[in-house]
């Protein structure tokens, strides 16, 4: 089989040259890099102190380990200054297995240059769920979800001073005070429901008490109030009631509405019809009706009525003034379509005055 690839191998010009001696021939390609040795030899030390049936203590290298045969529980310190502990996992009936107890007559110091991070996890089949509070409502056991992670109980008074940001995080979060519970910030305090402040905040109280300088209330989209009564007191003489609204004013009460002022009182009507109005077709631009009673109108000095048309539609029309003077710059009609114009003058005579007096 060989003979025969030689043969067609020297078929395309090869000669008589075998095919081993043409690729001896050529140069032998060098590595770029150097061929590289590792170091496999690993110096260990061990050395064993103590090797009993239950517990081994052993300096690996440096690092020494305490350890429980049985389950791998004990304190290990490494070269590098940690020291770690881990428990065991109990097992052989033994349901408070596993568990890390510390118990400090004279209490206890804790300092840490660096970071302190803790993770506890809840076990509805460890031995101490349950234990630090007494709390089992339903409302809790749902925020919990019937399970205790972490539990802290201090008969004292506690503190916890942070000199940067405190920031609690939880599904539910439920702060109680026996007592009284105050929020403080020296600044001010933020209270936001929602993430964009779309959520809702709700209060009960029997009475809420607020002191202020000044109170700012902006409110986008409608405001409403249900109470049994209202009261405001203004106690400065500088102090004025604002109510300012380019939309309507609509006051209705089942009782009596009283206005009383020590200055003056101004009514101004433009007149000016506007879409969507309380009123639909107005008559007039400043309307006063009663469905039952009269109108009284008592002024103390002169009053002074300016119209360009007067006109005044009533059953019965009484006044009675200390002097009555009617001026007009035109004339002045008095017409009864039924019945008579009686002028009586009780105490006085009656006097008629004019250019030409026309009697029928």
């Amino acid at each position: 089989m060989a003979d025969l690839f030689d043969q067609a191998y020297d078929s395309v010009g090869t000669g008589s040259r075998d095919r081993v001696n043409s690729f001896n021939n050529k140069t032998k390609p060098e590595p770029v890099t150097p061929d590289e040795e590792q170091d496999i030899v690993v110096e260990r030390t061990i050395t064993v102190m103590v090797n009993g049936k239950n517990y081994t203590i052993t300096d690996d290298d440096g690092e020494l380990e305490i350890r429980r045969k049985l389950d791998g529980s004990g304190i290990h310190f490494g070269k590098d200054g940690d020291i770690m502990m881990l428990t065991g996992s109990g097992g052989n009936g033994k349901a408070c297995g596993g568990r890390f107890l510390v118990n400090a007559k004279g209490g206890g110091l804790f300092k840490y240059d660096g970071p302190q991070i803790t993770v506890a996890t809840a076990d509805s089949q460890n031995a101490a769920e349950g234990e630090g509070s007494t709390e089992s409502t339903e409302e809790t056991s749902n925020a919990g979800k019937g399970q205790l992670a972490c539990s802290n109980l201090y008969y004292g008074d506690a503190i916890t001073e942070c000199h940067g940001e405190v920031r609690i995080k939880g599904t539910n979060i439920v702060i109680e005070a026996a007592d009284v519970l105050t929020l403080m910030g020296k600044n001010s305090v933020h209270i936001q429901a929602g993430p964009s402040g779309g959520g809702e905040i709700k209060l009960a109280a029997g009475q809420i008490s607020e002191t202020t300088d000044t109170r700012i209330t902006q409110v986008t989209g409608q405001k409403q109030d249900v109470i049994s009564e209202e009261l405001s007191l203004q106690y400065d003489p500088r102090a004025s009631v604002n109510v300012i609204s380019p939309g309507h004013m609509n006051v209705k009460a089942a009782g009596d509405i009283a206005l009383g002022c020590a200055g003056a009182i101004e009514m101004i009507a433009l007149g000016k019809k506007t879409f969507f109005g309380l009123i639909k077709d107005p008559v007039a631009t400043i309307n006063m009706k009663t469905v039952a009673g009269g109108l009284t109108l008592t002024s103390a000095a002169f009053t002074d009525i300016s119209s360009g048309a007067f006109t005044q539609n009533s059953a019965v029309t009484t006044v009675n003034v200390g002097k009555y003077v009617l001026t007009s710059a035109e004339g002045i009609d008095v017409n009864a379509v039924l019945g008579d114009v009686k002028v009586t003058a009780t105490a006085g005579n009656v006097k008629l005055k004019g250019t030409q007096i026309y009697l029928n």
